[in-house]
């Protein structure tokens, strides 16, 4: 599946951190124009650096609702990612923090996007801002009324949630396969920059027939021994300046990573 989207057996997806969006918390009034210049050179200079896909994502709407975001979020990511798929030739993704998977599939649709990124497929859970029912029945009957080709990434037991119903790491995996329908799993660490313990992604590519992303914590010196194991790596702070999450994309770090895999 994945040389089908990215063209490599083994891809890199570099982040698209958007500044915060207008109504965020965070917003400081800056223009939907000035966003964009930040955003399609972040994407630019991934690009060129030589990540197989990106993925666009409002990293900074930060405190994120468990919901529905506002209508406002969903037409300022489309215009920002319409722009960025005019400007870039790799594959893009949709993220909508935390959740929101009807926004995803409006944004991809609108777009042409390839992928979007489910924080939660299956297993409903708690997170630090409230509860987060699974998105997959709901999700996938709407995928299929659009008629979108849309492939799906969904995170297994990911960062900052806790299950409402424990089960083993292994089991959620094949739950998101068999019962979700995903097209690939994401295995992240606790929280944005740590790494993805190597023992969970292990076992769940052990137990799943689809592609297996590292979601966090990946950097140009543990790239190869993560690339052992894992089908493909979602990388944001690594990328950035100083490696820092607020950072723009530093060009120089996306080349050296990449060519640690070549």
């Amino acid at each position: 599946m994945f040389e089908s989207v990215f063209g490599v057996q083994k891809a890199v997806i570099g982040m698209v951190h958007l500044p915060p969006l207008p109504g965020a918390p965070l917003w400081k009034g800056s223009s939907l124009d000035e966003i964009l210049d930040f955003a399609r050179q972040d994407a630019l200079n991934l690009a060129a650096g030589g990540a197989h896909g990106i993925l666009i994502e409002n990293q900074n709407d930060q405190p994120f609702l468990t919901g529905s975001v506002p209508l406002s979020t969903v037409t300022c990511m489309t215009a920002l990612a319409l722009e960025i798929k005019r400007v870039v030739k790799v594959p893009i993704g949709i993220n909508v923090l935390f959740n929101d998977w009807q926004a995803e599939l409006a944004i991809a649709k609108a777009v042409n996007a390839q992928f979007i990124r489910v924080e939660v497929l299956v297993d409903s859970c708690w997170s630090d801002m409230g509860f987060i029912p699974a998105a997959a029945p709901d999700l996938l009957r709407l995928r299929s009324q659009l008629d979108l080709d849309v492939k799906l990434f969904a995170d297994i037991q990911g960062k900052y949630t806790h299950l409402a119903a424990p089960k083993p790491l292994e089991d959620s995996a094949a739950d998101a396969e068999s019962r979700g329908l995903a097209d690939a799993l994401i295995v992240t660490g606790s929280s944005t920059g740590h790494s993805a313990p190597l023992e969970n992604i292990r076992l769940v590519k052990d137990k799943a027939q689809i592609p297996v992303l590292a979601g966090s914590g990946i950097t140009a010196e543990n790239i190869k021994e993560v690339f052992m194991i894992a089908d493909g790596a979602i990388i944001g702070s690594h990328f950035k300046k100083d490696g820092k999450l607020q950072n723009p994309v530093d060009i120089a770090r996306v080349r050296n990573l990449i060519s640690r895999i070549e």
